[in-house]
């Protein structure tokens, strides 16, 4: 495996391995791979959605979500809990991807070490949101674009050390890494294409069907 340094092969607290990723990420989240605390990792994503769902509630979070979802985020816990949920599914799915496309590529870390070092790497992010999610809640106007700022700056933050989770967790090179990421980009690209072209389809689909279903018996009398 890759490291940029030479690391110690004793274990640390789950403490140590919090900080460090904030400050040595490379590192920290190599550690966390390598360790495994695979339990700590879900209970940090099941935690950080819970409690950023629940400060961040309010009385309009209900009418910014589709229709049919509206009744499951019109409390500060049924949104807590429904955000949970979609969060949890969503970080084994997308880290199940990637771990297997970071196999095409020579990674050699297993799902748990990713699903480890992605628990941890959601942390810092985390952390710093809940805290301007709360500071900014009864700031009015201003509150809400320091919250849509920090938002911006706290996705791209995320999205670094996740990049650096895959990374460290498979022992992938830098080159290596951005290519995980470029197939994966591509493979949402069509699943969105599809889902879009997909009421398209299914309308010519149902005119063809009209179609043939009135020149059937007129064909038929022909023969």
């Amino acid at each position: 495996m890759q490291t940029s340094g030479p690391i110690s092969d004793r274990p640390l607290s789950i403490g140590a391995l919090i900080w460090q990723v904030f400050l040595y990420p490379n590192e920290g989240l190599q550690r966390a791979a390598r360790q495994q605390p695979i339990a700590w990792a879900i209970a940090f994503i099941v935690g950080i959605a819970f409690v950023y769902a629940l400060v961040s509630w309010t009385d309009r979070t209900a009418y910014e979500v589709s229709y049919p979802l509206m009744s499951f985020f019109d409390t500060p816990l049924k949104a807590a809990l429904t955000s949970t949920v979609i969060v949890l599914v969503l970080t084994l799915i997308l880290s199940a991807a990637l771990h297997w496309i970071s196999w095409l590529f020579g990674g050699q870390g297993s799902y748990a070490e990713l699903l480890s070092a992605s628990g941890f790497a959601s942390v810092p992010p985390g952390v710093v949101g809940i805290i301007v999610a709360v500071l900014s809640k009864d700031m009015g106007d201003f509150g809400e674009a320091l919250k849509t700022v920090s938002n911006i700056g706290l996705f791209l933050w995320g999205l670094v050390l996740s990049v650096l989770a895959v990374k460290e967790a498979h022992g992938l090179s830098a080159l290596a890494v951005v290519g995980v990421y470029a197939v994966f980009a591509g493979i949402i690209l069509v699943l969105v294409l599809l889902l879009a072209i997909a009421p398209l389809l299914a309308l010519v689909g149902v005119l063809l069907a009209f179609i043939t279903l009135a020149l059937w018996p007129s064909a038929l009398g022909r023969r």
